[in-house]
């Protein structure tokens, strides 16, 4: 039994769960008024859900010895991200999350004097796909083409009908400088429309473009280390409208590219609570 951390399980530093974990459910937010001569509250949903802590009981198998770097090792890998990172476990094995670890409380001490201790994760409300259901496919240079996430009908099956888009853009013959790369994204069902002009100023060898919709941010990362890079340095950017959208039961992406051929992978980001 255990979990896994920014790609780390916890079996690798001994560690083992040692109870079925907690499955929270987030609280949904809302403004709350009380008007005078009404009785009860009046109730405004902010429209989002609040974080969840997911605790994890945990235990040193084999005993204590070499504690203190153990202790260590651990801190380190549970206390150096700098922004949430996915957890997943062996007992909900279709579901990640995006989690940080708290720290901060008694769980060191615990563990070094009773080889037992509570991990716990700050945790984002939303229950992702573990193997996302991804679209893909490539857009020939000198042409017009896009792709639909969902079907304009709830999902059911408990999923929350938000897609959150996550999008990655890669060019698969050498870009031109100069050349462009234009990008539609659509909300049919409030025709709400960004649409970005991306025109090349740099090789883009093993690189590729990112759109993330939950952030509302683009950004150039190398496809071998996942470095983060400035947009800019790449292209010149034209834009209307906000990325940061969400859409109800449909998204759609026109592609326009000028002369390059370009790949997508497109992850709704589906998630139940």
């Amino acid at each position: 039994m255990s979990f896994t951390f920014n790609n780390r399980s916890c079996e690798t530093f001994g560690l083992y769960v040692e109870h079925y974990p907690s499955r929270p459910v987030p609280e949904k937010l809302y403004n709350t008024y009380q008007v005078p001569g009404l009785s009860g509250k009046i109730f405004i949903p902010q429209g989002s859900y609040a974080n969840v802590i997911q605790p994890y009981d945990v235990y040193v198998k084999g005993g204590t010895s070499g504690m203190q770097k153990l202790i260590a090792d651990i801190a380190h890998w549970l206390l150096t991200p700098d922004e949430p990172k996915d957890l997943t476990d062996s007992y909900d094995t279709t579901a990640l999350r995006k989690a940080v670890f708290i720290g901060g409380n008694d769980w060191a001490n615990s563990l070094n004097a009773f080889g037992r201790c509570t991990l716990n994760f700050d945790c984002a409300p939303q229950r992702y796909d573990r193997v996302p259901q991804i679209n893909t496919g490539t857009t020939p240079g000198g042409s017009s083409g896009g792709f639909t996430l969902g079907t304009g009908s709830p999902k059911g099956n408990g999923y929350i009908d938000d897609i959150i888009p996550y999008i990655t853009f890669e060019p698969l013959t050498t870009l031109i400088v100069g050349e462009k790369l234009i990008l539609i994204f659509r909300n049919p069902i409030t025709s709400e429309t960004t649409t970005l002009t991306l025109t090349d100023t740099e090789d883009m060898t093993g690189k590729q473009v990112v759109i993330d919709m939950l952030k509302g941010v683009i950004y150039v990362e190398d496809k071998l280390t996942k470095k983060q890079e400035d947009i800019l340095s790449y292209f010149t950017v034209a834009q209307t409208g906000s990325l940061k959208m969400r859409f109800t039961y449909r998204f759609e992406c026109d592609i326009h590219p000028e002369n390059a051929s370009w790949k997508h992978i497109a992850d709704p980001r589906w998630y139940k609570l």
